[in-house]
């Protein structure tokens, strides 16, 4: 039985706190994890919270108290923790022991990372293994948030080596994974398709050993070799009667066998056998399964070459994809970026109309006069790029200002 100590840490930034929240706390059904028992989400439990957390507010909170210097939009501000073990170790451990090794891991975390910055220790006990999510913010000893420098490639190596010799410490028999290996991690969505992969390989083997025992079964209800039948030419006697004499006698075959009842069952039987066999074999040849599977039926290296290409395949989409995440996550910090510059140049102009106008309904009215040529404008550019119409950063400040004055008004 495999028993190996796994811990796996991701980085996230502002962007992706809700999703973790969603999925940590299990708001809502997911679509995208099957596994999921929603039956035994009430085993789930938090070893540092009694209640739910909302993540975004907590860790911007916890930022602004240690953290002088304010964040960048695409800043890395929870470095999320995957503990857990071998499948059929963790499956192995009672309920209280399974709970002891969690603790055990969160207390080894709580020590190199920091006991404050620790925000959550969530255990998932509605999936097929066991497992626990543990959020710290990366903040380091000077009070500075960064990831990239409490996870370098050293502290990373540090962390398998020591992880598993704490576990030991407390009377676990675990073990790390081979060092050195070459094998990749893979993501919790990556290895949920990787599964589903080789369940199909498996399914379709199943049916082809089936259809295999079904043409050995009717190949042996067919006698072996060339069938010996022993029947007996039809004679047909003829009488002719003399007017002198004893009749003339005259034997004529034929041309059809006798057979008896006996023998015409057992040849009705190899008749039948052998259209089954030949009708079947002809299906199987035109379906996709034979098709599509005549390396799989030579040998089972067949079927370990086709989940090697099917793994390459998907390390390449994979890697693609983190390509479009990064370049995704880019675009929103630098939408974060207009943002800002965006609502600093509307105060702005603000601030200078109110100067150059007399009162506060001139203000007013040609702030609203610039606020519509800004919306025109924006309009304007949208159709001549063939852009979907829709609703200005501007305009939304604007909107979201007047409002704000009016409240004000009706406050006073």
């Amino acid at each position: 039985m495999a028993q190996f100590a796994i811990i796996r840490m991701q980085k996230f930034q502002v962007s992706d706190v809700q999703g973790i929240q969603k999925h940590n706390q299990r708001q809502g059904t997911s679509k995208s994890n099957p596994d999921i028992d929603y039956s035994k989400t009430e085993q789930n439990y938090d070893l540092l919270n009694d209640q739910n957390l909302k993540y975004e507010s907590e860790i911007k909170e916890k930022i602004s108290e240690q953290v002088k210097r304010k964040p960048r939009a695409n800043s890395v501000v929870l470095s999320e923790f995957m503990v857990t073990a071998s499948p059929e170790y963790m499956n192995s451990l009672s309920a209280e022991e399974q709970k002891k090794y969690f603790e055990k891991s969160l207390e080894f975390i709580q020590e190199r990372y920091g006991q404050k910055n620790t925000l959550y220790a969530v255990v998932h006990q509605d999936e097929a293994t066991p497992h626990m999510h543990v959020g710290v913010i990366p903040i380091t000893k000077d009070n500075r948030l960064s990831a990239k420098d409490i996870f370098n490639k050293q502290e990373l190596r540090e962390l398998q080596e020591e992880f598993p010799k704490h576990l030991q410490e407390h009377d676990f028999e675990i073990v790390r994974g081979e060092k050195g290996s070459e094998k990749k991690h893979l993501s919790s969505q990556e290895y949920k398709e990787k599964q589903d992969l080789e369940k199909e390989i498996q399914l379709l083997d199943k049916k082809i050993d089936g259809k295999k025992k079904e043409f050995i079964d009717l190949s042996e209800a067919l006698p072996q070799g060339k069938l010996d039948v022993k029947v007996q030419k039809e004679i047909k006697t003829e009488v002719k009667q003399k007017l002198f004499g004893d009749a003339e006698v005259t034997k004529k075959e034929t041309g059809n066998y006798v057979l008896a009842p006996k023998q015409l069952k057992e040849l009705t039987g190899y008749v039948n056998a052998a259209l089954a066999v030949t009708k079947d074999y002809e299906r199987l040849q035109s379906t996709d399964l034979v098709k599509e599977n005549k390396a799989l039926e030579a040998s089972n290296d067949s079927l370990h070459s086709l989940l090697m290409n099917s793994r390459d395949n998907y390390t390449k989409l994979s890697e693609e994809n983190q390509i479009l995440i990064s370049s995704n996550k880019d675009l929103k910090a630098r939408v974060a970026d207009l943002t800002l510059e965006i609502k600093a140049t509307y105060q702005s102009v603000k601030e200078f109309v109110k100067e150059h106008t007399k009162s506060v309904r001139d203000f007013k009215s040609v702030f609203k006069d610039f606020a519509d040529k800004v919306k025109g404008k924006t309009s304007e550019v949208r159709e001549k790029g063939q852009l979907e119409p829709i609703t200005s950063e501007f305009e939304k400040i604007h909107k979201k200002e007047v409002r704000r004055e009016r409240d004000n008004e009706l406050s006073r």
